[in-house]
């Protein structure tokens, strides 16, 4: 533990132009211009660009797995860069859902952000650190997502919206075949809403956890 404040402090006391080191780490860095890209896509493009919109908000999903590679490989990893990257995660997908339908992605993004209160409060462990959870819990979340049930849900959870909005869209696009791109569309679609069902299984068994968890303490 006081290794872990040291290390924090000396984060602190190493500064670049003023500021520290750590707001200039390089996964740091990428998280900003995914901000940035989310920005152009959604303010600059989106509804009358939707094909230039929907690549720029594609490269901007691209790029957060490429943070977390670049984090563990230039041993960059730190709280900063984990608050930013579920920050725009949940940014990025509520932009998604709202362009897809206004209504609808309020209500999503409200129900993400209160998952994300949820496991935020359980801190850094709650990925691994989930207890005696249903096997359909544990199925998913096993090896952080890696198994076969975690790579669907969270394709649910990420390619749901962009299908959607790719969906609304397809007269705009023309990078393929009409019919042979709507077929690849609907067949993504389906299959990301039985991946957001089972993430939504999850997302229930944590909230319920963490009600359980706040009514016995004050019991």
């Amino acid at each position: 533990m006081a290794n872990d404040t040291d290390q924090e402090a000396g984060v602190a006391k190493t500064t670049i132009l003023g500021l520290p080191t750590v707001i200039f780490y390089v996964p740091n860095l990428i998280g900003y211009l995914r901000l940035v890209l989310l920005v152009i896509a959604m303010g600059c493009y989106w509804p009358d660009r939707p094909a230039t919109a929907i690549f720029l908000l594609l490269l901007s999903a691209a790029l957060d797995v490429v943070d977390g590679v670049v984090a563990r490989a230039l041993g960059q990893c730190s709280a900063l860069g984990a608050f930013l990257d579920v920050v725009i995660d949940n940014v990025h997908r509520a932009l998604v859902w709202s362009a897809v339908n206004p209504q609808i992605g309020a209500l999503v993004a409200s129900w993400e952000w209160c998952i994300l209160v949820c496991t935020h409060c359980l801190g850094a462990t709650w990925k691994v650190n989930f207890g005696r959870a249903p096997r359909i819990v544990t199925l998913v979340m096993m090896d952080n997502f890696k198994r076969p049930a975690g790579i669907l849900a969270m394709a649910g959870v990420w390619g749901l919206p962009h299908a959607l909005l790719i969906r609304q869209s397809l007269s705009e696009l023309v990078f393929a075949e009409p019919s042979t791109l709507a077929l690849l569309v609907e067949v993504a679609v389906w299959l990301c809403c039985v991946g957001r069902l089972l993430a939504g299984v999850v997302e229930c068994w944590f909230l319920g956890s963490r009600l359980q968890h706040l009514i016995a303490s004050n019991g």
